[in-house]
């Protein structure tokens, strides 16, 4: 999901707008409507849908940047504009890391469970495959830590008057940026 501070961030932000468009009773309705537009609620468009369609609008010059781990456990959009020498590095240590010492105390958590003989076969097998996803999720989260450190750690400094092309190719090339209307 696209975090901020947590799940579903981007959709929060996007009732929030609703609320004061239509007012509290109306978001509900309203966000109905788009979804029956869309076809699928709105977090499955902003992680599958959005930033192909965005690309393919702003002819494979996109503002909206979608940024994803490896293997999908991470996401978050970045506005070009306010892009500035800082903003790998916050990434990084504040989302990246925040989720990845998340995962952790989930995983030291069910450990200690899963090796309880309290425990019923049947949930150590549910633990068991909770423990498996946290773990993927923890190496595709040091994956995205390790990249966007390269990224840093190879002078990324953006310049917008060098263009999206010059900008964006640096998270393209280590598949930080899997979804391009065609190549650039």
């Amino acid at each position: 999901s696209f975090d901020e501070s947590g799940d579903d961030y981007i959709v929060k932000k996007v009732r929030d707008a609703l609320e004061v468009i239509f007012g509290a009773e109306n978001v509900d309705k309203r966000e109905g409507e788009i979804k029956e537009a869309l076809g699928k609620d709105l977090e499955k468009y902003f992680l599958n849908d959005f930033f192909k369609s965005h690309c393919k609008k702003y002819k494979k010059r996109p503002i909206y940047w979608h940024l994803q781990s490896p293997n999908s456990y991470f996401n978050c959009l970045l506005y070009y504009h306010k892009l500035d020498n800082d903003t790998i590095f916050k990434i990084k240590s504040n989302y990246v890391q925040e989720r990845l010492d998340a995962v952790l105390h989930e995983i030291k958590q069910i450990v200690p469970q899963i090796n309880s003989e309290k425990i019923s076969e049947k949930d150590k097998v549910k633990l068991s495959k909770e423990l498996s996803e946290l773990q993927q999720e923890k190496e595709d989260l040091e994956n995205m830590s390790k990249l966007l450190q390269e990224i840093i750690d190879e002078g990324y400094s953006p310049d917008i008057d060098n263009g999206v092309k010059a900008n964006i190719l640096p998270f393209v090339n280590k598949g930080l940026i899997k979804v391009i209307y065609e190549r650039f």
